[in-house]
């Protein structure tokens, strides 16, 4: 009997508690709607085989989009974990999603990354997807001239091929080229399970707060796909506080 079609799916994290801006996937755009519609609506234009939400409890699955395919949870301690939960907890399975060549991972409080933007990730794990020696784990980043907060996170190259992941708290090198780094991750099924393993328990302490230098530790290399303002826009970072949230309702991108 032939396999199922490989399908590259999209996942999408979410939950309501959030310190600095309660229930934040739940407020209303510039348009009037969520913010979890506009990233769920991003993500469908992607040309993705299934888009999926991972809810972490009812109140949040029952207040996302009517038309998307919504998996309560439970608990997780990131996002990255919570989509592995789909394929831990036999859900994928039972919809018939069975042969998955790349999962894209996209934040739910991110809902100014364009669908542009989206798709080149996609594309770039597919590239790369089962490939010897290629990294599978990809990411993006755009070109910076400053940065908005010391927490903002940065993408520099490692000096051997490679990157590293940094907070920016004030960083400056005039002779190095930094990228700020954006919140969205593509994985092959097993680089996903390899990285929420590594992830947990998270020891932020260790890591200066990113997963992600986790995974860099662990010899898992990351593919930094970057996004150039002239086709993709200036994409800000995701809507943390009241102030992003303001800006994102004004229009106004820095």
């Amino acid at each position: 009997m032939a396999s199922p079609p490989a399908e590259s799916i999209c996942i999408i994290p979410c939950r309501l508690r959030s310190s600095r801006l309660p229930r934040k996937v739940l407020l209303p755009g510039p348009d009037g709607r969520a913010m979890i519609e506009h990233v769920y609506s991003n993500a469908e234009k992607a040309d993705f085989d299934r888009v999926l939400i991972a809810a972490e409890d009812d109140e949040m699955g029952n207040n996302c989009p009517r038309r998307a395919a919504v998996f309560i949870t439970g608990g997780a301690e990131c996002g990255t974990e919570r989509a592995q939960m789909l394929f831990d907890m036999g859900i994928l399975a039972a919809i018939g999603c069975t042969n998955v060549r790349s999962v894209c991972v996209l934040q739910a409080d991110e809902p100014e990354l364009p669908t542009s933007a989206i798709r080149a990730l996609k594309d770039r794990i597919n590239v790369h997807a089962g490939v010897e020696g290629a990294p599978q784990i990809v990411t993006l980043a755009q070109h910076a001239d400053d940065f908005q907060f010391d927490s903002d996170v940065m993408c520099i190259p490692d000096g051997s091929g490679g990157w590293t992941f940094k907070r920016y708290q004030g960083f400056q090198d005039e002779e190095l080229s930094v990228l700020r780094h954006i919140g969205a991750y593509a994985f092959t099924p097993d680089s996903l399970r390899k990285a929420t393993e590594l992830s947990h328990p998270f020891n932020p302490e260790a890591v200066c707060g990113l997963e992600q230098m986790e995974w860099v530790r662990a010899v898992m290399p990351i593919d930094v796909k970057v996004l150039f303002e002239k086709q993709h826009g200036r994409i800000p970072g995701g809507i943390n506080t009241p102030d992003d949230y303001y800006r994102w309702l004004d229009g106004d991108v820095k």
